[in-house]
């Protein structure tokens, strides 16, 4: 309600659009005391800041559309998806920032990825998907020059593009695992970047809007090259079922899996850390059953998970199979237990590891670990009570 007499609302506006500008803090102006030339008919959320979203969310859109071009026809097909969602971030000084981003990060997506098919024929179970730790190391460098410029073309700071790139491709791990990597979770990978770039260029001082979209770019170009180099996908394998579930089912399951990662996120960070610890040693990390795996680990024996990482110790493999594993007498995969742990981290989260020790530890008789020998057979990965 507006009184024109008055030149102001007779209703407060439930959000302060802008905590910096002396406009914003009166709430009864609205869209910064602009009203008759501009519009808020909500009140949320005025057009600027809604944007990067539009553009986000195009920009997911238009990559369902661009999966059957290869090579120049695939570059050019990113290019201009680029150039739309920049267009709609930011004019078209936007489009030709996201034009310029898109075919950087397909560029730098197509190298790695050559480099990867060519490590997985040479010498598997290296860096991620078969990179070597050099190799990672340096696409995320690349990553994150590529958004400082990004940053810069857009008017913003090189350190703070550079911050989301880099920390956006540094969660690739886990991010591209969302899903077990099937295009249908796409969208939940490019949202889950987004809230990367996002978070990690607002604490370092950045806007969280320029780093999501920094983000976002970074996983829809870059994967997208990734994927077009790996010559199709397997979905279902992946998902292992035989059918493409339904949209609802997939977008439940993927923001459901989103979540649990990030719940389980601390205990992912420590194990991550850990497992580093081994690789001057000679660990090597591999990516798989829903985890960072750091396999060879210098010391100790068997696995141990936490969160989505696991450590094998040096004579146990992910692809092992035993029977007695926690007294079970069936043969059991190794790597399928530990999957098993991973998704009652993202189950329970911090509180998993005070749980698991309540019930018992490292023994047969924890309920934790006999639900994992279940999910290692087939069945469910929660600690119901064991059957007599």
């Amino acid at each position: 309600m507006y009184d024109p007499r008055l030149g102001r609302f007779i209703q407060a506006d439930p959000l302060v659009e802008d905590a910096n500008l002396a406009n914003g803090l009166n709430r009864y102006s609205y869209v910064l005391n602009n009203p008759l030339s501009l519009t808020d008919p909500t009140g949320y959320l005025s057009w600027g800041e809604a944007r990067p979203v539009v553009a986000i969310v195009v920009a997911i859109v238009m990559q369902n559309y661009a999966q059957g071009f290869v090579g120049i026809h695939a570059l050019m097909a990113q290019t201009a998806i680029g150039a739309t969602s920049g267009a709609i971030a930011g004019g078209s000084r936007g489009a030709v920032q996201g034009a310029f981003s898109a075919a950087l990060f397909y560029g730098i997506g197509s190298s790695f990825q050559d480099a990867a098919l060519s490590n997985r024929l040479c010498t598997p179970g290296t860096f991620g998907t078969n990179l070597t730790g050099a190799q990672f190391a340096a696409k995320v460098a690349l990553h994150g020059m590529a958004g400082g410029v990004m940053s810069t073309m857009g008017g913003g700071k090189f350190g703070h593009g550079f911050a989301s790139a880099a920390g956006t491709q540094l969660s690739s791990v886990m991010i591209d695992q969302i899903g077990n990597g099937a295009a249908s979770y796409k969208a939940h990978r490019i949202m889950a970047a987004a809230v990367v770039g996002g978070t990690v260029a607002e604490v370092t001082g950045g806007k969280f809007a320029n780093g999501a979209m920094t983000g976002a770019f970074a996983q829809a170009f870059a994967s997208s090259a990734q994927r077009q180099a790996m010559h199709g996908s397997q979905d279902a394998e992946q998902l292992g079922t035989g059918a493409e579930p339904s949209f609802g089912g997939r977008f439940m399951r993927g923001a459901l899996d989103v979540a649990g990662k990030i719940w389980a996120l601390p205990n992912t960070i420590i194990g991550t850390v850990v497992g580093l610890a081994g690789v001057p040693f000679g660990a090597t990390i591999s990516f798989g059953n829903n985890a960072i795996q750091f396999e060879n680990y210098p010391w100790g024996d068997g696995a141990i998970t936490l969160g989505n990482s696991v450590i094998y110790a040096r004579g146990t493999s992910p692809s092992d199979s035993l029977t007695g594993l926690y007294g079970d007498p069936r043969k059991l995969n190794i790597g399928m237990h530990e999957r098993g742990h991973t998704l009652q981290y993202q189950a329970l989260g911090p509180v998993f590891l005070p749980a698991y020790l309540l019930s018992g530890g490292i023994s047969a008789s924890n309920s934790f670990e006999q639900a994992a020998n279940n999910y290692a057979a087939g069945g469910s990965w929660w600690p119901w009570r064991r059957r007599p």
